[in-house]
C-alpha cells in the first residue's frame, strides 16, 4: 500500500481541526494570560507610576477590549484554507492612528534591558 501524500483535508476534517487548534489556543490563553497581564500591570507601576487603585482601573478596561477583540476576532469567518480573513483589530485600528507595532517589533533587534532601569519604580 503506498502512502498518501500531499492529500487535502476534507471540509469536515478542516472543521475539526480549527475546532482543536481553536480549543488548544484558549487553553494557552487561560494559562499564560494572567502571566502577560502582570507584566503590562508591572509595566504601568514601574514606569508610569500607577498605584492600585489606576491599576484596576486599567485591567478592568484592558479585560472588556480583550473580551471585544476576541469575541470579533473568533467570529471572523473563516477561508476555505482556514485562515482568518481579517488582521487583527487591534493591530488594524493602531495602524489607523499612526502606530504600527510589527514594525516597532521588526524594529526592536535585541531585547536586553538594563536590569538597574527595569526595576525602578518611577517617582
Amino acid at each position: 500500500m503506498k502512502a498518501q501524500t500531499n492529500r487535502r483535508l476534507t471540509v469536515n476534517e478542516q472543521k475539526a481541526l480549527n475546532k482543536e487548534i481553536d480549543r488548544q489556543l484558549q487553553v494557552q490563553a487561560e494559562k499564560h494570560g494572567c502571566n502577560m497581564d502582570a507584566t503590562v500591570l508591572l509595566t504601568l507601576y514601574l514606569h508610569f507610576g500607577f498605584g492600585k487603585e489606576k491599576l484596576r482601573e486599567f485591567w478592568e478596561k484592558y479585560s472588556e477590549t480583550e473580551k471585544t477583540l476576541f469575541d470579533y476576532y473568533y467570529n471572523t469567518p473563516l477561508t476555505a484554507e482556514g485562515v482568518r480573513e481579517r488582521e487583527f483589530l487591534a493591530t488594524y485600528e493602531l495602524k489607523g492612528i499612526g502606530v504600527d507595532v510589527e514594525y516597532w517589533r521588526k524594529m526592536k533587534k535585541e531585547w536586553k534591558p538594563e536590569e538597574d532601569q527595569v526595576w525602578q519604580k518611577v517617582e
